[in-house]
């Protein structure tokens, strides 16, 4: 099965599809977390123990690995662009089946050295990014 997913922002959809041919951004893997749960523990002065209230799913974390790929002008100016839509504003994610709305960049970071190779006597550079997302439920 290829994996590919988009991110929407306010400015527009970015694919990242699955890696077949040259793409500029391809998609190499996506992560979900476990649900985390909004739990409050309360110590009562007095009481032995604690009293909990458990607030229902609170949301949980999101990590796109994705590949740049092209001259090096052309995948690092796409990386910076998507970087960058993705901190300013809230992000909407597919991956086919699910859609998860309200996500929010944590960070993002480069794994590894960019690579060049020689594809029909052109040089192109690809290098791997991570984002990792945080996703708001309520």
């Amino acid at each position: 099965m290829a994996i590919s997913f988009s991110v929407t922002t306010d400015t527009g959809t970015t694919t990242f599809s699955a890696i077949t041919g040259d793409p500029l951004r391809g998609a190499l893997d996506m992560e979900n977390s476990a649900p985390e749960y909004n739990n409050r523990v309360f110590n009562i002065p007095g009481v032995d123990g604690n009293y909990i209230s458990r607030q229902g799913q609170r949301g949980g974390r999101l990590t796109l690995i994705v590949r740049y790929y092209g001259t090096a002008g052309t995948s690092f100016a796409a990386c910076k662009t998507d970087r960058e839509d993705f901190a300013k504003q809230s992000c909407s994610i597919t991956d086919g089946t699910e859609t998860y709305t309200r996500c929010t960049l944590i960070s993002g970071q480069r794994i590894g050295p960019e690579q060049t190779a020689n594809v029909n006597g052109t040089y192109n550079t690809f290098f791997d990014y991570r984002y990792d997302f945080r996703v708001d439920e309520l």
